[in-house]
């Protein structure tokens, strides 16, 4: 909604709360007692008669006109009901304020000013070299804001980028980079020649990845996208061939040409023309060079609006992005801007999307497009057209843009050499893990058009984490704690895919977690990961077999292999499959018929799932079961289920709470000592001599080793 239609009458009368908003803005300089919340409640409490109230809520929600906000808006289960909050901008108090929702910032309302207008106009960019000063007419400014033209400035994006390249180093811009392959290893410069897509001569060129090139990640969507297949990729590679197809090209497709070529640059990889969609061998080589592609292009176009491939680019062309939304009150004029980066990724169709994770975590340098503006990402900062709450302004800036530096643990870090920090191996130790269990209940939680592409789709960030510690992956599990990754616990509304073998992560569907616990990190910044209890591991399929030995070198045990080794056994290509893999490992195993597993419900703090608590022989809680919300309780009476130990935790005790909030112990502290340690063990269930894994389980150490468990060879499929 532009100034054309916000709201004007002055015989609205604003309420008391904002009132008091505008009384911040008016005293310029606030005292300390006005740096306080002047707008706190849920929705409904916005009047629908106050114009700033409606001002607000259509920050929180932009989708919604100026309707009273209805009660079904608010949660109304036992959850706590969702608020919003305004406050002043600590870092520019009497100018900008933040609009939070839910606990997420949905935006911020700017007073606008002829000091301030390059914080909160985000055409500010069309009065380069007008100074922010008092002297400054308010005529132009209006302009800015009304316009309907509202287009991205290509040069403030070139500038973005060259200002990378010139100032960030090898973190952004090197072409130097190791990639695992399946006959060794190479550089960029080396590596096999893919399709690119020539902007200039509007055709299709294969060239090799160390060729300077833009990458585009968008989602497809329901779009009926334009492909390249065999029978028109000789056709493609024509001079003008994309020229004569451009009516069958998709919207963000072609915008995305445009900007490449807006930009001085000439290639640009697309996967729906730069992989041959019918050539299934190129295919499957390509996915497994997603991390090649990502991680060697010189930036990446992120479509973040829309829903499919025809949502284009907003800002590109005329009147492809609406204006921004203002309100004039007591002789000031409020501007609303966008929220930061963050912030717009997960409020994205995109983020939700499986495929587009490995493409943000892979790239070096990102180009987002949201419906509201765009910003610039690289290893080193971000940087918006406007200002938002958790940027701060550079002072060495010579056009109207805000940037932040970027912490190696941020939401926005990419997955790069910089943030894993792969390169010492002092500081690779107590960081593969978490990184990797990170990253796994990040990607389940997302959706995917293709179960079948549970693997395809994680694929590249699986060779970008080999590139740094080495080892391989079976089954999304990765060799160097092979152990540690088959105790991942599902989450809610799960189904178990029949295709993948029971033992990995990719055989359910949803989020899954590793729980808090393992690995274990002390005050001192130590790391206690859990005791082995197998010594030897066996994959099986019908490519061949592998053995894993978790019980091996310090390195190895903590996911450090080294840059470049291939361990003997399954091809790399095998190790992604959905081939069926049986899993035999020698453990101590316990018949599970003199459990029981209690039906009350325990949540566990770091966990996506719940847990039951487990009954031992005597009747004492012993332990703790996990399962997928709304999942039925296994029966182990019936003969079928066993516990099978994977290792042993001598310094977790993990923290449990039940619905109303109350903290319990995973076990009875009167009759097990709570510093004993737990067994770590999966529930499995035989039919036959195979059994399939069920779900984890944690029992008190010294109740499992009273309980008597007898060692013996487990099959799991």
């Amino acid at each position: 909604m532009g100034i054309a239609q916000s709201t004007h009458s002055k015989s609205q009368r604003l309420c008391k709360k904002c009132q008091d908003t505008v009384s911040v803005f008016r005293s310029r300089r606030p005292q300390d007692e006005d740096f306080k919340i002047t707008h706190f409640g849920p929705l409904i409490d916005l009047l629908p008669e106050c114009p700033l109230c409606q001002f607000i809520r259509q920050v929180v929600e932009p989708e919604v006109e100026q309707s009273p906000p209805e009660p079904s808006l608010e949660d109304t289960r036992s959850e706590p009901v969702k608020r919003y909050a305004v406050y002043p901008d600590i870092r520019h108090p009497w100018k900008v304020f933040c609009v939070e929702y839910a606990g997420f910032i949905r935006g911020c309302i700017g007073l606008l000013g002829p000091d301030n207008y390059a914080l909160i106009i985000r055409q500010s960019h069309e009065l380069a070299g007008l100074p922010c000063s008092p002297k400054v007419p308010l005529e132009p400014l209006q302009h800015l804001i009304s316009s309907s033209d509202q287009r991205v400035s290509i040069s403030l994006i070139r500038k973005w980028l060259l200002e990378c390249e010139k100032n960030h180093g090898r973190a952004c811009n090197s072409r130097e980079t190791w990639y695992p392959t399946r006959t060794g290893s190479m550089y960029a410069d080396q590596l096999k020649e893919t399709l690119l897509i020539d902007v200039v001569e509007n055709r299709l060129v294969s060239a090799s990845l160390s060729q300077r090139y833009i990458a585009l990640s968008y989602v497809w969507g329901k779009a009926n996208v334009f492909q390249t297949k065999k029978a028109n990729r000789s056709y493609l590679g024509r001079q003008g061939a994309l020229s004569t197809e451009q009516s069958q090209l998709s919207q963000t497709i072609r915008d995305a040409m445009e900007l490449v070529k807006a930009l001085g640059e000439r290639y640009l990889w697309v996967d729906a023309l730069c992989i041959v969609q019918d050539d299934a061998s190129q295919k499957h080589d390509l996915i497994e060079r997603m991390h090649e592609i990502y991680d060697a292009a010189m930036a990446t176009i992120v479509a973040l609006s829309g829903r499919d491939a025809d949502s284009g680019l907003p800002g590109l062309r005329a009147r492809s992005r609406q204006a921004q939304r203002s309100i004039e009150r007591a002789n000031l004029q409020f501007i609303a801007f966008p929220p930061p980066l963050l912030e717009e990724i997960k409020a994205s169709y995109w983020e939700s999307r499986a495929w587009t994770l490995q493409e943000r975590m892979l790239s070096r340098k990102l180009i987002y497009f949201s419906a509201s503006q765009v910003h610039f990402q690289c290893q080193k900062c971000v940087k918006s057209e406007v200002a938002v709450s958790s940027m701060r302004t550079d002072e060495s800036r010579t056009t109207n843009t805000i940037s932040m530096e970027l912490s190696p643990d941020t939401d926005l870090s990419p997955l790069t050499d910089q943030w894993v920090r792969c390169r010492n191996i002092g500081e690779t130790r107590p960081l593969f893990f978490p990184v990797y269990s990170r990253l796994v209940q990040q990607y389940t939680m997302r959706n995917l058009s293709h179960e079948a592409d549970i693997l395809n789709a994680f694929s590249g960030i699986m060779m970008h984490l080999q590139n740094c510690y080495g080892g391989k992956f079976f089954s999304g599990l990765p060799e160097a704690s092979f152990d540690l990754a088959l105790l991942w616990v599902s989450g809610k509304g799960q189904r178990r895919k029949t295709d993948f073998p029971t033992w990995s992560w990719t055989s359910w569907v949803g989020g899954v977690s590793y729980i808090h616990g393992w690995p274990i990190m002390t005050r001192k910044l130590e790391f206690y990961y859990p005791v082995v209890s197998v010594g030897k591991f066996v994959l099986e399929s019908e490519d061949g077999s592998t053995e894993l030995e978790p019980k091996v070198s310090w390195e190895k045990r903590l996911g450090f292999l080294g840059r470049g080794q291939v361990t003997p056994g399954m091809d790399v290509g095998q190790c992604f499959s959905k081939r069926r893999i049986l899993l035999t490992f020698e453990a101590w195993v316990k018949v599970a018929r003199e459990f029981t597993i209690d039906e009350k419900v325990i949540y566990v703090r770091g966990a996506s799932s719940v847990a039951h608590p487990i009954i031992d022989p005597q009747g004492r809680h012993c332990g703790m079961i996990f399962s997928a919300e709304g999942e039925p309780i296994p029966v182990l009476k019936d003969g079928h289920f066993a516990f099978a130990l994977i290792s042993v935790n001598d310094r977790c005790e993990p923290l449990l709470h039940e619905p109303s909030g109350n903290i319990i112990k995973i076990y009875d502290e009167n009759h097990f000592s709570p510093h004993y340690g737990t067994a770590n063990t999966l529930l499995i269930k035989f039919s036959g001599v195979v059994a399939k894994r069920v779900t984890v389980a944690q029992i008190q150490h010294s109740c499992w080793l009273s309980n008597n468990p007898q060692l013996m060879m487990v099959q799991l499929e």
